[in-house]
């Protein structure tokens, strides 16, 4: 009995000092109004009062199980269906290397290097001063030990790891990340060189009120709440295994200030060293900015044709990543050739260069200057995308958005470029009876030209317009066959070209996205008459 007794007396002051962990965050206080770590204050606030209440306990408990679960699924750690991580893997100290894969190696959500760090800055992390945490955990250092969890663990130590609290540490370890502190702010553009003395230290002290919190003892922690209240059945998520890949973040909570930085002067602050492809939108009036874990993969390099458009639009976002001023570029032109696609290319390309793009949909654009606020200032470089932009008639959104592209009292920062998509030359709707004036029910205008100029404003906006015309056959059938070629299709030259002029005539004629559509098709008819094949021979050889 007093063996039980000084366990759980153990077990009690280990929940009071994460309670004092959760009231003493001071850079990222921010967490605190977070649903999850809401519930999660309620609940260890719960278990280290003097009068417990069970049902309370018990409800704020299971409030928390709700808000983990979602919050896991909503960042992408966990995914629905198979329950695996979305990323795969764990993100590195280590800098970005060069081409179309430099960003990521795994996916297009989370940094993940491809471990191409120069020897020099794998030194320059290890030798990063030893932090202490509750006087044991020792920082991790160089990019093999955020990866392997250090030299002294192996591969026994990595799979209890897994199985255990794992999940939770990831949760804490993209928060860290993921929030912006004036730490991250001032490393984003100092490295950790440039920042003053007293944030380095309010950031080490930090990490020990972060790491109270992350390596906490779930099993522990839920055999208190039994003790306390007796109610038995309480469910531990974090030990419930099943985890079949590497789950990312959870080794963050071991970085120490000087990898932290690293990071943030590498990648960027908050969610722009985590995403390199983000989405503006509004929910309940507000609007605000969202990662997208999951970029269209397309490349420069799967796109055949429009060289010229290409090499002019390369030019242009090579210019912004120089620290030039750059153009914004409207690509105009015929249904399917690859202009978004082209667009969205140059994030794959250049996101190790500091280039992120945002997506803002065409009824988000009254909301340019508050998205510039978020943009100004930042070390990286930002495309703002607006795809299949046009205005009809009678819509007037179109006379606020010139002031925004230019003309408006603020200037537009010059780490942001406006790239805009459309089938129209002009973006506003135009009518032969513009360049007449006769308007039905008005009398006709007296200065006819100066409503003609009003419309033709908008494009003139841009400094660049990029026309993207219908292939030929030609080029069509060279886009069949390079796709075929990277699909893995066998099949006769002249049977594929055959079927693929046959498919551009049946359906939306020749583009570029006629040409995936058409090897998407083939593909998957292909594959199911492999698959067919192979169930007969496996019938024939049982018989």
């Amino acid at each position: 009995m007093r063996t039980e007794n000084v366990a759980m007396s153990r077990i009690e002051e280990q929940a009071r000092r994460v309670d004092r962990a959760l009231k003493g965050l001071v850079l990222y206080r921010q967490l605190r109004h977070e649903p999850t770590v809401q519930a999660f204050e309620d609940f260890v606030a719960g278990l280290v009062s003097d009068s417990v209440c069970a049902g309370r306990l018990w409800d704020d408990y299971n409030r928390f199980v709700h808000c983990m679960i979602n919050a896991l699924v909503e960042i992408g750690i966990l995914q629905y269906g198979d329950g695996t991580s979305l990323y795969g893997s764990e993100p590195q100290i280590s800098g970005f290397s060069s081409g179309e894969k430099g960003a990521l190696s795994c996916n297009d959500g989370v940094w993940l290097h491809d471990g191409s760090t120069k020897q020099s800055q794998v030194n320059d992390i290890c030798s990063c001063e030893e932090m202490r945490y509750g006087g044991n955990a020792q920082d991790v250092g160089c990019r093999e030990k955020v990866r392997s969890g250090g030299n002294h663990k192996g591969a026994a130590q990595d799979q209890e790891d897994v199985a255990g609290d794992v999940l939770w540490k990831a949760y804490w370890g993209y928060n860290m990340l993921s929030y912006e502190t004036a730490f991250s702010r001032f490393a984003e553009h100092a490295g950790f060189e440039g920042i003053p003395g007293w944030l380095k230290a309010a950031m080490k002290f930090e990490l020990g009120h972060l790491r109270e919190i992350a390596m906490v003892n779930w099993n522990e922690l839920l055999i208190l709440a039994r003790h306390k209240t007796g109610i038995d059945g309480w469910l531990n998520i974090f030990a419930c295994g099943g985890i079949n890949q590497p789950v990312p973040y959870h080794r963050v909570v071991n970085w120490g200030v000087r990898e932290l930085a690293h990071h943030f002067y590498r990648n960027g602050s908050g969610m722009f060293g985590i995403f390199k492809g983000f989405r503006w939108e509004r929910v309940d009036g507000h609007g605000r900015l969202k990662g997208i874990a999951s970029v269209d993969p397309v490349t420069l390099d799967q796109l055949v044709g429009y060289e010229e458009q290409k090499a002019k639009l390369i030019e242009n976002t090579e210019q912004l990543l120089k620290g030039y001023r750059a153009n914004n570029v409207l690509l105009y032109g015929d249904k399917g050739t690859g202009k978004s696609s082209l667009v969205k290319a140059l994030v794959h390309r250049y996101a190790g260069q500091g280039l992120r793009i945002v997506e803002v949909p065409k009824d988000c654009l009254r909301d340019y200057y508050q998205i510039l606020e978020q943009l100004e200032g930042r070390k990286q470089k930002f495309i703002l995308f607006v795809d299949d932009l046009s205005f009809e008639e009678g819509e007037v959104e179109y006379k606020h958005i010139k002031a925004l592209l230019e003309g408006g009292l603020k200037a537009r920062p010059a780490n942001v470029v406006v790239y805009a998509t459309s089938n129209r030359r002009h973006l506003v709707r135009e009518f032969h009876r513009d360049r007449s004036g006769a308007y039905s029910g008005q009398e006709d205008e007296i200065s006819p030209i100066d409503s003609m100029q009003e419309k033709l404003s908008l494009s003139d906006r841009f400094g660049i317009t990029l026309t993207f015309t219908a292939p030929n056959q030609r080029t069509y059938l060279e886009m069949v066959e390079r796709l075929a070629a990277r699909r893995g299709i066998l099949m006769d030259a002249d049977a594929l070209r055959e079927e693929a002029l046959r498919w551009e005539k049946r359906y939306n004629g020749r583009s570029g996205r006629t040409a995936r559509q058409f090897i998407d098709y083939l593909e998957a008819r292909l594959g199911d008459a492999s698959q067919s094949w192979e169930t007969a021979s496996k019938y024939d050889e049982g018989a």
